[in-house]
Parts: structure tokens; sequence; C-alpha cells
């Protein structure tokens, strides 16, 4: 699973083909929790698609840093996954 960033405390990663698919999406490690966050398209902000135990604030700190890093998180995503 490649790590596509990190961040305060944050691992950002991308599962690869063929066990994911789509949407695009990143899966979101912190202290042991987990979430995964559509990342939307161009007319639609990233959100949460599933939370496995991670507080709200962190949810919604994660989601705040993958809307900062929105074109380098679909870049990944692309690379891995195709266009």
């Amino acid at each position: 699973m490649p790590e596509a960033h990190r961040e305060g405390g944050f691992v950002f990663q991308i599962y690869l083909p063929p066990r994911e698919h789509g949407p695009p999406h990143v899966h979101v490690h912190k202290d042991g929790h987990h979430l995964v966050i559509d990342l939307g398209n161009p007319h639609t902000p990233p959100f949460p698609l599933r939370v496995s135990g991670m507080p709200a604030r962190d949810v919604v700190r994660a989601v705040r840093i993958v809307e900062a890093n929105k074109s380098k998180l679909v870049a990944e995503w692309e690379r891995h996954h195709g266009a």
C-alpha cells in the first residue's frame, strides 16, 4: 500500500488493484484508527466514506488535509489505478 501523504500524525494510503476499486479514495490511519475518504470530483469536495473508531475531530482534520492536497492525492490515485 503506497503512502501518498503524511501530515499531522495521519498516514494517507492508496491501496492497489486488483483488490481496490473506484471511486477514487484514500485510506487514512492514525493512532490505530482507520478512515476512508472519497476524493470527490471537480464538483464535489472530499467526504468520509467509512470511519472505524476515529474521533470526530480527527475525521474533520483528515478531510481538511485531503482538501488541501486533493490534486496530489488524485494524481497518486490515477498513477496506481489509471485515469
